[in-house]
């Protein structure tokens, strides 16, 4: 009796362990069967005939086969959806889970399928695994993927565009080297006939000036001048055709000194006024050293010639800090400034706000300075009151070697 009593302990013990054992693994598939249906990819399993055995709502949703509430048997009958009917070259051999039930592991391999929701199918990125028992054998295959039909459109719209933007480049640098180009001819062209103007006019003073009354040697003056403003012209012009073909030689350019090398060559322009120059702590930027010298003197000498009209002029040359964390180099003067109604011609060839009879000039410095300044990378910038002088910015990359 004590033996049967000791065996009933016994196999109570084994039942209450394997009552428990099954509980857990109710529980373990509960647990999985809710990861599975509220996961995002889609999860198949087939077994080693290539039938499927399971599935999950993702994987019905993608692939489509559940709206017609396909069972296994009928996914296994439909193992088709996973053929790319020939819409993309995809041997059916590589297919991922052909491949897992062969024993080999893929990762990342995109197919299209075909979907009755979606006339034009939809493309999946596929990880597969092969299924094996505890002899290392294939039992199986499963599947995971994801619905990357959107990102695939959003990528090939981005080549897209990108192959679009770069014709346009390509089309817009070309035009480019056609203008500059073209300026150049016609500039160069045009000095050869400049040339015999400002010949004949000065043989013509020579030979009859005598013998002309004063409206006559006033003609030839004004002829001389406007044959010397019109070569003035060309070689502004040619100069500003060459600025977009230089080439750049970017280094560490410290603004101080320039400004000082600048500062002295236009004040020799001044001689004779009272200008009070007010430098600023300027720091160190990068850029072509040659280049930045010619906008800086281009905007300098505009601060010193329009602020002619002023007994005692003030000109100021700062820098501060931008938000993009570039360098902001601003040149303040007092002189006549202009109305900002016509700011946006200010930097255009041969735009003028002023009267040539007020001040000089081709109209070319500024759009000099934007040039340069473009070339750098930077944005160029002026606020002004009729009267009340004028402010230029001129935005540049830092030096950072020194900010650090």
């Amino acid at each position: 009796m004590l033996v049967l009593g000791a065996v009933v302990v016994l196999v109570e013990r084994e039942v209450g362990r394997r009552a428990r054992a099954e509980a857990d693994l109710r529980t373990q598939n509960t647990v999985l069967e809710l990861i599975l249906a509220n996961m995002a990819d889609g999860v198949v399993v087939a077994d080693e005939r290539a039938r499927f055995t399971h599935f999950n709502p993702a994987a019905e949703r993608i692939v489509g086969v559940g709206k017609t509430g396909a069972g296994p048997e009928e996914w296994g009958r439909h193992y088709g959806v996973f053929l790319p009917d020939g819409v993309t070259p995809y041997p059916q051999e590589r297919y991922p889970l052909l491949r897992a039930l062969r024993g080999e592991d893929t990762d990342g391999d995109e197919q299209l399928i075909r979907n009755a929701g979606y006339p034009a199918g939809v493309v999946i990125r596929v990880t597969g695994r092969p299924m094996r028992d505890a002899s290392g054998a294939v039992r199986g295959g499963l599947a995971v993927f994801r619905d990357v039909t959107a990102e695939r459109r959003s990528a090939e719209e981005i080549r897209s565009l990108n192959e679009e933007l770069r014709k346009k480049v390509a089309e817009l640098e070309a035009a480019n080297a056609e203008l500059e180009s073209f300026s150049y001819s016609v500039s160069h062209d045009l000095r050869a006939p400049l040339r015999h103007v400002h010949g004949f006019v000065d043989l013509l003073r020579k030979r009859a000036g005598a013998s002309l009354d004063e409206t006559g040697r006033r003609h030839l003056d004004v002829i001389a001048e406007a044959s010397r403003h019109m070569g003035q012209l060309i070689d502004d012009l040619l100069a500003f055709s060459r600025m977009g073909r230089v080439e750049m030689r970017t280094a560490r350019v410290d603004l101080a000194t320039l400004v000082a090398e600048v500062v002295g060559q236009v004040g020799r322009e001044a001689e004779g006024r009272t200008i009070d120059w007010a430098i600023g702590d300027l720091p160190g930027v990068v850029g072509d050293r040659a280049l930045l010298r010619i906008a800086l003197v281009n905007l300098l000498s505009n601060a010193v010639k329009y602020t002619r009209p002023r007994g005692r002029a003030r000109i100021e040359v700062g820098a501060q800090a931008a938000t993009n964390g570039r360098v902001v180099l601003f040149v303040r003067d007092d002189g006549v400034g202009f109305d900002m109604r016509y700011a946006d011609k200010l930097f255009g060839v041969f735009q003028r706000l002023h009267r040539a009879e007020e001040f000089e000039g081709t109209g070319i410095g500024l759009a000099t300075v934007r040039r340069v300044v473009n070339r750098h990378g930077g944005e160029v910038w002026a606020e002004a009151t009729p009267e009340s002088g004028a402010t230029f910015y001129v935005s540049l990359p830092p030096d950072e070697g020194r900010a650090g």
